[in-house]
């Protein structure tokens, strides 16, 4: 299972526009968005450079996903600040079995976002909701769904209920999130 590493803007009650969102989203038990819609938690690399090439991953799917979180992070300009961002890492379409085993130092397990990679918005917090597909109550604090079986089972639901809507052909994405911010860069 290949896994990537992404530095994404934080989405929580201290930004801007979290009422409205909240408002418009129905998600009022949200004690913040971690994920990879790419409106709510845009990444912080906004351009790539010619080293990226040798450590882009996911790159036909995802921008700004590299093999090394290391190299990630020194693609970061600024100063990180774990209150405005995130390092995240990923995996596509995750075998369920690999998942079992597998531990990342420094990560923590967050859940499954469902995104529609055309556009890089998620299923499951910036889409309004899919009546009759999933509720509020299946997402966590976070926005994520908990358990693969059942971000398996959304995924199927939404093509079944919404053939005809571009988000709701999705991909499964697992998201563990960094618990120890690196000093500095």
């Amino acid at each position: 299972m290949e896994i990537g590493y992404r530095i994404v803007e934080r989405f929580t009650p201290a930004h801007d526009g979290w009422a409205k969102y909240v408002d418009w989203s129905g998600l009022s038990h949200l004690e913040e968005v971690v994920g990879l819609d790419c409106c709510l938690c845009p990444s912080v690399i906004k351009t790539y450079v010619a080293d990226d090439r040798e450590h882009l991953v996911f790159a036909e799917h995802l921008f700004a996903c590299f093999d090394d979180q290391e190299y990630a992070t020194g693609r970061v300009t600024d100063a990180l600040n774990a209150d405005l961002h995130q390092i995240l890492a990923l995996a596509r379409e995750p075998p369920e079995e690999e998942l079992i085993a597998l531990d990342l130092a420094c990560f923590r397990f967050m859940g499954f976002d469902l995104i529609e990679e055309a556009t890089c918005i998620s299923a499951l917090t910036n889409c309004g909701g899919f009546e009759g597909v999933f509720l509020p109550t299946d997402l966590s604090p976070q926005g994520l769904v908990p358990a693969a079986a059942r971000a398996y089972e959304i995924r199927r639901s939404l093509g079944t209920l919404y053939p005809n809507e571009p988000h709701a052909n999705c991909a499964i994405w697992a998201v563990w999130r960094r618990v120890e911010q690196p000093v500095g860069r």
